[in-house]
């Protein structure tokens, strides 16, 4: 399978996410080695926290709303709250 290469910075809103809210994404960088947890502010988003596991994500950031994501690195699940 081919997949194009990612033309817009990472805070850009059109960054492909791997989960969002109005507040909140979860994007995985160009180079596809650690999420990155972004805060909406006006139109931009603002990077908050780079973390290379899923689980860690999960413990480390209560403020997102609850979802479930199959970690595409591991297959493990997380529920974030």
């Amino acid at each position: 399978m081919y997949h194009s290469p990612i033309t817009v910075c990472e805070t850009h809103p059109n960054y492909p996410t791997v989960s969002a809210d109005d507040r909140y994404r979860v994007i995985v960088c160009v180079d596809s080695i650690q999420y990155i947890l972004q805060k909406r502010k006006g139109t931009q988003w603002h990077n908050r926290s780079y973390l290379t596991e899923w689980e860690t994500l999960c413990r480390h950031n209560p403020q997102l709303h609850t979802f479930y994501y199959v970690n595409r690195f591991s297959n493990a699940g997380c529920y974030v709250k």
